[in-house]
């Protein structure tokens, strides 16, 4: 169906912007199925009428008001698993390996993915992408340490006790604090980068969450 709406889109004919019609009209009606939803409004733009095309951001934006994730709601559904794996282990961009573990391959800064969507769903992986602040994953909350050197450090907290505090710093190092030597300790960000989002397409956000939605039985058992 995706492939059918992005060959329709490149075809000069006089019923395609009727088909386009329809299909965003059904769009805005909740009526089109999600998986072939981007398809179908990448292909509409500049075929359908400006004011079409305005009724369809107009409702993405209070889509957006309404739910934190309305704006990347096309990218829940549909996407190629094969290419988002290509993303996921292949794209130095997005260096998903240097913090996370697959199978035997990948850092430990964040949570081993490897049966990740045995225990979530979609929205919790595609929120994880898009707005990583929203909710850390539990064991993997950071934490920032100013030092009686006045050095900042910035990590996954490993573990702690009376004497040490250790932490996992974003490049996968660790680093062991003496307690007598901490100023100041605060609740840090994620460690997941939120500028991820920025160095996706929406098709290929899509990708990636449909491969991390494949991820239900670990290979190794």
């Amino acid at each position: 169906m995706q492939l059918a709406w992005d060959l329709l889109a490149k075809l000069d004919a006089t019923d395609v912007r009727e088909v386009f019609n329809h299909g965003v009209e059904r769009y805005l009606t909740g009526d089109l199925p999600v998986a072939v939803a981007l398809n179908v409004l990448e292909g509409a733009d500049g075929i359908v009428t400006e004011d079409l095309m305005n009724r369809v951001r107009s409702h993405q934006k209070e889509q957006s008001e309404q739910d934190p994730l309305g704006r990347w709601s096309l990218a829940i559904e549909g996407g190629d698993v094969e290419s988002g794996r290509k993303l996921f282990f292949e794209d130095s961009r997005l260096s998903c390996l240097r913090c996370h573990q697959v199978g035997r391959t990948g850092g430990q800064v964040g949570p081993n993915l490897t049966t990740i969507a045995a225990k979530k769903d979609r929205r919790y992986l595609l929120e994880s992408i898009c707005t990583p602040n929203a909710v850390v994953a539990e064991g993997f909350e950071t934490a920032l340490v100013l030092t009686a050197d006045g050095e900042t450090i910035a990590g996954i907290v490993k573990s702690e006790n009376e004497d040490f505090l250790d932490l996992i710093k974003a490049d996968g190092s660790m680093v062991r604090l003496e307690l007598d030597d901490v100023e100041a300790r605060r609740k840090g960000k994620s460690s997941m980068p939120d500028d991820l989002i920025d160095k996706l397409t929406m098709r290929q956000l899509r990708d990636l969450v449909a491969y991390l939605s494949s991820l239900t039985t670990d290979p190794r058992s």
